[in-house]
C-alpha cells in the first residue's frame, strides 16, 4: 500500500512528532542528506474567497518554515550511489526541526527504489492516522456530550415555551 503525498504529510504534521524524527533518523543512516535550502521561516498571504462577489482577498500572512533537502542512497562501500531524491517540507509556524524531518522524509519516499524500512514507515503512518481518527472521535463525543437540544426545553402546556 502506498500514502499519497498530502496524506502522509498531514499525518506527520498532524501526528506524534516522534514518528517523524524515528522515520528521518532511519533514512539519515541510510541516505546522504544535502541541504538545498535550510530551514528557514517565509511569512505567505492568505487568500480567501469572499463569497458574495466571488472575489478573493488577504485576510493575513502566516508564518512557515520550508526546507529543502536532497538523499543520495549509499551502498554498501560507503561510496554514494547517484540515485538522489528532492524533498519539500512545509510547516505552519517556526518549527525548523519538524520542516527538515518533513523534507527528508518527502525525499525518502519520492526514491525510485524503495528504501529499506520502507514498507515499515507505511505501516507506522497509517497506524498513526488510525491514532489521530481516535482522539478526533474522543473530542466528537465531548463536544457531542454538551450539546443542548433546545426542543426538549417547550413544555406540553405552550408549545411556544411561553409560562401561562
Amino acid at each position: 500500500m502506498e500514502l499519497s503525498r498530502k496524506r502522509r504529510t498531514r499525518i506527520l504534521v498532524d501526528g506524534d512528532p516522534a514518528v517523524g524524527q524515528r522515520m528521518c533518523a532511519e533514512i539519515e543512516s541510510l541516505c546522504k542528506v544535502n541541504l538545498i535550502k535550510g530551514p528557514h521561516e517565509v511569512l505567505v498571504m492568505n487568500k480567501v474567497r469572499e463569497s458574495a462577489k466571488n472575489s478573493l482577498f488577504y485576510l493575513g500572512e502566516a508564518l512557515l518554515t520550508e526546507c529543502k533537502v536532497s538523499l543520495t542512497v549509499k551502498d554498501g562501500n560507503d561510496d554514494d550511489t547517484n540515485e538522489s531524491g528532492i524533498g519539500i517540507g512545509l510547516i505552519l509556524g517556526g518549527e525548523r526541526d519538524r520542516a527538515y524531518e518533513l523534507a527528508v522524509i518527502d525525499a525518502a519516499f519520492g526514491l525510485d527504489e524503495a528504501l529499506p524500512g520502507h514498507v515499515e514507515w507505511i505501516e507506522t503512518l497509517i497506524n498513526e492516522e488510525k491514532r489521530l481518527e481516535d482522539v478526533r472521535e474522543k473530542d466528537r463525543e465531548r463536544l457531542a456530550a454538551t450539546r443542548v437540544d433546545f426542543s426538549t426545553m417547550i413544555t406540553d402546556e405552550d408549545p411556544k415555551g411561553v409560562a401561562k
